[in-house]
């Protein structure tokens, strides 16, 4: 009669030790899984910000600048550089196409404007959008 409880219990024990496990794992799973994300995010915005930074330098110290909706032909040092979109990477052409981001890191748009002697820069990479002003 006393086994028949004792086997109960432990089968008890078993289950609420699996809940205890699993619910551990899988909390663990989630904030790693997070903390990965974050990670990757952090990373793409660095890559981002360091193509941007690129060209609104040459754009900054530029000696002159043609700008198109959907590229920017920059003349610094007697030099032609041309920054436009290619197959959703951001690309510098002097000779050939300098690619300043990874292939896996797709971008949407970029879209060049000028204003009261600034130059805006919008670049979408996902639902992130990245501005920058650039005075000459």
């Amino acid at each position: 009669m006393r086994k028949g409880f004792v086997y109960i219990r432990l089968q008890i024990y078993i289950v609420l030790l699996a809940l205890i496990v699993g619910g551990a794992w899988t909390f663990g799973f989630t904030v790693l899984h997070r903390n990965f994300q974050w990670i990757r995010q952090s990373k793409e915005n660095v890559l981002i910000q360091h193509a941007l930074d690129t060209l609104c330098e040459d754009l900054q110290y530029a000696e002159k600048v043609t700008l198109t909706p959907e590229s920017a032909l920059v003349v610094k040092s007697a030099t032609d550089y041309t920054y436009f979109l290619n197959n959703r990477r951001l690309v510098r052409r002097k000779d050939g196409y300098l690619y300043l981001t990874p292939a896996n890191l797709p971008l949407d748009s970029l879209v060049f404007a000028e204003e009261n002697g600034l130059y805006r820069i919008v670049l979408t990479a996902g639902k992130n959008n990245y501005e920058r002003l650039v005075r000459r």
